[in-house]
């Protein structure tokens, strides 16, 4: 979290006093899952572009997904273990001012509910966004 002062270099690192860090809700996400969760290596096409990492514990699982370019990138998730319906919950510029400002309220956001005609599934990720996959 920032400081209750606020960022001492605010025209470098833009930051809320007091407010979470976009990190917190990737470690919280990954955190959820415990002890004795597995997490699984995805293979990525071009990983220095998207990359991610399948978490698994009992029944639930979760894939996160991270965009690290400033373009936008379509990734196509092939026979992931989630099912055919999912709900996806975004942290990217559209959502990073909500989730620093009121993380507990971010935090409970379950994501948008998206289905599939097939296992397989393509999404669009934003410059540097992170997009946390959970079956529904």
């Amino acid at each position: 979290m920032e400081r209750a002062a606020g960022s001492p270099l605010p025209n470098l690192f833009r930051s809320f006093p007091g407010g979470a860090f976009p990190l917190y809700h990737v470690l919280a996400d990954v955190g959820e899952f415990g002890p004795g969760a597995e997490a699984r290596v995805i293979h990525s096409s071009d990983p220095l572009s998207v990359d991610g990492c399948l978490l698994r514990l009992g029944n639930r699982a979760r894939l996160l997904l991270a965009n690290f370019s400033p373009r936008v990138q379509y990734v196509r998730v092939v026979k992931p273990e989630l099912g055919r319906a999912v709900r996806v919950r975004r942290l990217n510029e559209r959502t990073a001012i909500r989730a620093m400002k009121s993380p507990e309220e971010f935090r409970k956001d379950p994501g948008s509910l998206m289905t599939f005609p097939g296992a397989d599934f393509e999404m669009a990720l934003l410059p540097f966004e992170v997009a946390r996959v959970d079956a529904a």
